[in-house]
């Protein structure tokens, strides 16, 4: 089972009130965490890196910003 951590936006996520933002935290098997890109099914990408083998800190800072990027382009 992974675990996830949602990094929801203070209610202004329209996909998370449908229980799922477009980027999330999702724990690795070694401990570590990656941020995922739910519209695209795989893991997200800033500046042509994968965002995989992160810390939770940096994953959930990561995941914070595109969540806040992609609200942002629909409004």
């Amino acid at each position: 089972m992974r675990a996830h951590f949602n990094a929801k936006l203070g209610g202004l996520d329209s996909e998370a009130s449908m229980g799922r933002p477009r980027y999330e935290c999702i724990q690795e098997p070694a401990g570590t965490w990656k941020v995922w890109d739910n519209a695209l099914n795989r893991a997200a990408e800033l500046d042509g890196q994968q965002l995989v083998n992160r810390s939770l800190f940096r994953a959930e800072a990561a995941c914070q910003i595109l969540n806040r990027i992609h609200l942002g382009s629909r409004f």
